[in-house]
């Protein structure tokens, strides 16, 4: 989902901003560079809280949640750059978001990622590396973790590409659980002049201290998005298999989300946000269900 609950560190947002504008920093003196910033204010509803945590990124993902709706406020924003010189490309993305629910607990969750390609069209091999941070406020999700993804793209067709890529990282929770993941993604995407389309399947190995945690994953899903001159919207579908070591807990997940901004201005314009989930499993597994909006104002700048 699109923040964790918890109460955050300014200190490493701080941090990773910094890196950020650095890396940035040393590559705009030459060749072309692309600045865009977003800033999202709002509030909603969120049926359950406790799942607030996208279920790859919980300890165990198919524990029973505490269902208790609340309301929340909730603040969100990006930072991204890219740099090209020649056939090389650099890329540099922060997200940052939180919030407060009703009740009084925080929400926190920081990324940041680095890109760096080399285009040597039809084929444009690429490497990434993300850090993150979750802070959940209660409950075992508190975790930080890095996640790389190394592969190539193929260019098809104008606008018409394919790619392969090998994952791999790591991520350490606070409780002391410390998990190994491993896998590989194939992706297909087709750009038009205001429609982008994508559809891929990615699995996932994760290898755990703690036994109830290895399992297998098998990730289907598909995305869609559009842009005109005053409205935007977005629409993704995500279907997940886990298939545990330990148990007969074997379940199915399935999350759709729904975005759609306004642009009476071009740098500002209400948003909406709305996201269900739905999650079945065998009889010693949990089944639960998600539902969350949330809208609000938009702040968009972008600098070429």
């Amino acid at each position: 989902r699109w923040m964790s609950r918890g109460r955050g560190s300014g200190a490493v947002s701080g941090a990773a901003l910094l890196t950020t504008l650095a890396v940035l920093a040393v590559a705009l003196p030459a060749g072309a560079q692309r600045l865009e910033a977003e800033l999202r204010v709002g509030g909603g509803w969120d049926d359950n809280p406790q799942l607030a945590a996208p279920s790859d990124n919980r300890r165990l993902p198919d524990r029973a949640p505490a269902a208790s709706g609340q309301g929340l406020f909730a603040v969100s924003g990006l930072a991204r750059g890219a740099h090209s010189d020649g056939p090389w490309r650099l890329a540099a993305r922060l997200d940052v978001s939180g919030g407060v629910y009703e009740r009084g607990d925080a929400l926190f969750y920081e990324r940041l990622e680095l890109e760096v390609a080399l285009d040597l069209l039809p084929v444009t091999p690429r490497c990434a590396v993300a850090g993150e941070r979750l802070d959940t406020g209660f409950g075992d999700d508190d975790a930080s973790a890095v996640v790389g993804r190394c592969g190539a793209r193929l260019a098809l067709l104008d606008g018409l590409g394919v790619q392969l890529d090998g994952l791999a990282g790591a991520r350490a929770f606070d409780v002391g659980q410390t998990d190994a993941l491993g896998g590989a993604a194939l992706t297909f995407d087709a750009r038009l002049d205001w429609l982008e389309l994508g559809a891929g399947l990615e699995v996932w190995r994760r290898e755990s201290d703690d036994p109830q945690a290895r399992r297998t994953e098998l990730v289907p899903w598909a995305a869609a998005a559009a842009r005109t001159e005053w409205v935007e919207a977005a629409l993704s579908y995500r279907f997940v298999r886990r298939e545990f070591e330990v148990g007969s807990r074997t379940g199915d997940e399935h999350v759709a989300r729904l975005s759609v901004w306004a642009r009476p201005l071009p740098w500002l314009g209400p948003w909406l946000s709305l996201e269900l989930g739905l999650a079945s499993a065998q009889p010693s597994a949990v089944a639960n269900d998600l539902f969350e909006i949330t809208g609000g104002l938009r702040v968009d700048l972008e600098v070429e």
